[in-house]
């Protein structure tokens, strides 16, 4: 068996996909993932933030499930990422 899934793909067949994509230099997005991020952050932080508001001031019950949910969020919405 070949060392890798590449090495069994016809020459021909790679040379119609390189028309079609860059596989040795692929784009970098970036310009999505990062605006992505923050949209979607601010949406999570504010759903929890309501369910924290329903909980406490409307409900007036909090339980151990209320407490995860409002660490993990604050956890990774504070959480540095290395790459």
């Amino acid at each position: 068996m070949s060392g890798s899934a590449w090495d069994d793909i016809p020459a021909s067949v790679m040379q119609e996909w390189k028309g079609l994509r860059n596989f040795e230099h692929p784009p970098k997005h970036v310009q999505v993932i990062i605006p992505l991020t923050i949209i979607l952050s601010v949406l999570v932080v504010a759903i929890v933030g309501a369910r924290a508001w329903v909980r406490v001031k409307v409900q007036r019950s909090v339980d151990a499930s209320d407490w995860i949910i409002f660490i993990c969020t604050v956890r990774e919405s504070s959480s540095p990422r290395s790459e």
